[in-house]
């Protein structure tokens, strides 16, 4: 029967010591560090930079993400869905995407779930599953974040409304999100945590 009470009694004198503690600067700023970085691991990524990238080259990207929306104009495309198979050269969307994307070399790799395949001037197709390369001539990825970019290219940069052009120089974006196009060159509207160009801060 003890044994209860002690515990009891050390949890109380545990929340106790909690409440008094936890208005103190570095106790505060841990609880808030744990609840951010523990409970919402997204939540730390401030994304205080709005920018505007157009490169001419695009570098390798591989995410997993959770609802993305795709679209597409293939120079060849044939997917087996769960339901048949469908194949077509005109431009495409899909709908709430969720599983891997790869961008490589004007290839998207995708293996996963959406909720709808919408085929410009021929209909949609319904929720399936779908594992397929695609060859494609210009792709948008519709609210796409990653966790890192890294590439050498040239172009200009805007963020926060000042331009930097650069040219054949070392680009790190930190946790982008936005709009990313692939057309010939590269192309991304959105905001990221931090940006470096030849490890300079932007």
């Amino acid at each position: 029967m003890a044994d209860w009470k002690i515990v009891a009694t050390i949890i109380i004198v545990l929340l106790t010591l909690l409440v008094i503690s936890a208005n103190e600067p570095g106790v505060k700023d841990f609880f808030t560090l744990f609840a951010g970085g523990v409970l919402s691991p997204d939540a730390n990524h401030a994304r205080s930079l709005t920018f505007i990238l157009s490169a001419n080259s695009f570098p390798a990207i591989s995410e997993n993400v959770n609802g993305v929306n795709i679209t597409v104009v293939p120079s060849n495309f044939s997917a087996d869905l769960q339901y048949g198979t469908i194949s077509t050269d005109k431009e495409f969307d899909i709908i709430n995407f969720k599983g891997r994307i790869e961008v490589a070399n004007n290839v998207l790799t995708l293996d996963g779930n959406f909720d709808k395949l919408r085929i410009k001037g021929s209909g949609d197709f319904s929720k399936s599953s779908i594992k397929t390369d695609i060859d494609f001539i210009s792709l948008k990825l519709h609210g796409f974040s990653a966790d890192r970019i890294e590439f050498k290219s040239s172009g200009t940069i805007t963020v926060n409304e000042k331009a930097t052009e650069f040219s054949h120089q070392d680009l790190v974006i930190t946790y982008p999100t936005g709009e990313f196009s692939f057309n010939g060159g590269f192309k991304i509207e959105g905001s990221a945590e931090k940006i470096t160009l030849d490890k300079v801060n932007l």
